[in-house]
């Protein structure tokens, strides 16, 4: 679950009250750590995550976790697909206002009948963030179709991203860092190509997933001990080695 960090005591909590409730072991910890041990089978090294929202996750030799954005929708989670979904819509108030022209403005038609009640519209959703979101798809495919507006979007999401996994790379003693990349938004062939050169750009090797977030629970399920172990909380029974 998002959020672990803020809190070792709540989590041990949560995972008490889930271990009685269900008569079996339990462990709490974030979606990123999960995403990290199951995309690198419990290894050291680099995740970026890019969803709804998007954080670097570096774990060293250590098992000290290093870390950069995934801040939240307020205060960061820049170049995710919320942030993508945001500046595609902001773009097309903007060209409603006299900017720059799009197609994304035609796009905005799955959401609104007019792209003036995109502001009345995001504000009677349950989850403006999420529903951001669900525009980022739109802006990928205006920009892969030649959208100057869209692909600028695009651009800066991905140089924005390289420069996350830089900070959560900085200080790791590898000249030559390497980082798995997962996630909805990451799960697009034009995007994740434009990322990769960014990322090549920069010195950053991007390497192939071993598995994904279920599979990194899986692994913290049925094994104790491992290199993320200080941010896996425990309900304190025995757990099998």
């Amino acid at each position: 679950m998002a959020g672990v960090e803020a809190s070792e005591a709540k989590s041990r909590e949560l995972a008490t009250m889930l271990s009685r409730h269900f008569g079996v072991p339990a462990a709490v910890l974030s979606d990123a750590t999960a995403a990290h041990v199951g995309a690198l089978q419990g290894a050291p090294g680099i995740t970026l995550i890019v969803g709804t929202g998007a954080v670097a996750f570096r774990f060293d030799q250590g098992g000290v976790l290093h870390r950069a954005d995934g801040w939240g929708p307020y205060l960061g989670d820049r170049g995710s697909g919320r942030w993508i979904g945001q500046e595609g819509l902001q773009s097309v108030l903007q060209a409603l206002d006299g900017g720059p022209q799009t197609t994304l403005s035609a796009a905005a038609g799955a959401l609104v009948e007019s792209p003036a009640m995109l502001p009345a519209w995001l504000a009677g959703q349950e989850n403006p963030y999420r529903a951001m979101a669900r525009f980022a798809p739109l802006v990928l495919h205006a920009a892969e179709a030649g959208d100057a507006v869209a692909r600028g979007i695009v651009d800066e999401a991905c140089r924005i991203l390289t420069r996350t996994v830089q900070l959560a790379a900085s200080g790791d003693a590898d000249p030559s860092p390497r980082v798995a990349v997962l996630g909805g938004v990451a799960g697009s062939e034009f995007f994740s190509g434009l990322l990769q050169k960014s990322l090549a750009s920069a010195g950053i090797e991007v390497v192939a997933p071993l598995g994904d977030g279920l599979d990194g629970a899986a692994l913290a399920a049925q094994r104790r001990g491992l290199l993320q172990e200080r941010y896996i909380h425990r309900d304190g029974t025995n757990w099998p080695d």
